[in-house]
């Protein structure tokens, strides 16, 4: 089956709340690229096959999101694909190029930190739309302290992750009300890796509303986390 052959009226959101039309094919993409590592890795060839079982995994992927969207018009969650894409692989016995993607995510989400701590604080031009209208750079030290302070006392959550998918929506221009809601969404897709994410995800909802409410966010105590 050619993954160009898979039809869906399947609608992706990012992480920063964008909605943009599903692509098969980058789905064939990150299962075959997760399959050729595993073979450099056992110093194999890989044969003709490699391709067809991505494109065939990638076809399975897209029924099983069209099923659990089918209550959202359609629409699904980046992170819930890329989970879909883990289930897949195991589903085939495919455990070890399930590792390799497990890993190639986690690389990923280190790499988003990295350019947040790094990047953004050497690139000023990256600026975000206030809701005043005025266009200001990004305060990449407050985003990180929010998120740190929505992950104080939960072990199981790591701030830095979030870090990593919130730095994957961040682009110059972005409004304010798009980076808060990218901060909240994180949290959430997270949810069902670790429950304990919901509760991330209520706190960064809290800090916006004392926010808009107060013009600043109380201290932990006086919020109740």
């Amino acid at each position: 089956m050619s993954v160009t052959s898979v039809a869906t009226k399947l609608s992706i959101r990012k992480r920063d709340g964008r909605v943009k039309p599903f692509e098969v094919s980058r789905i064939a993409g990150a299962i075959a690229a997760a399959m050729e590592a595993e073979f450099r890795a056992a110093r194999q060839e890989p044969d003709g096959s490699l391709q067809e079982l991505a494109e065939r995994l990638a076809a399975d992927v897209v029924t099983e999101a069209e099923f659990e969207a089918a209550r959202t018009d359609g629409l699904i969650d980046v992170e819930r694909v890329q989970d879909l894409v883990e289930t897949q692989l195991m589903q085939a016995g495919e455990f070890r190029i399930a590792r390799r993607y497990i890993v190639y995510r986690e690389e990923r989400s280190r790499a988003r930190a990295l350019r947040l701590e790094e990047g953004l604080s050497d690139h000023p031009s990256v600026s975000m739309r206030a809701r005043d209208g005025d266009s200001r750079p990004i305060d990449h030290h407050d985003l990180k302290q929010r998120l740190y302070r929505a992950c104080q006392g939960l072990a199981e959550c790591s701030a830095a992750d979030l870090l990593g998918d919130v730095v994957a929506s961040v682009y110059d221009g972005i409004t304010e009300m798009e980076l808060e809601r990218a901060l909240v969404m994180v949290a959430r897709q997270r949810i069902e890796r670790d429950p304990a994410y919901s509760q991330v995800a209520t706190r960064l909802l809290l800090d916006i509303n004392y926010r808009e409410a107060w013009g600043q966010t109380p201290a932990t105590e006086e919020a109740g986390l």
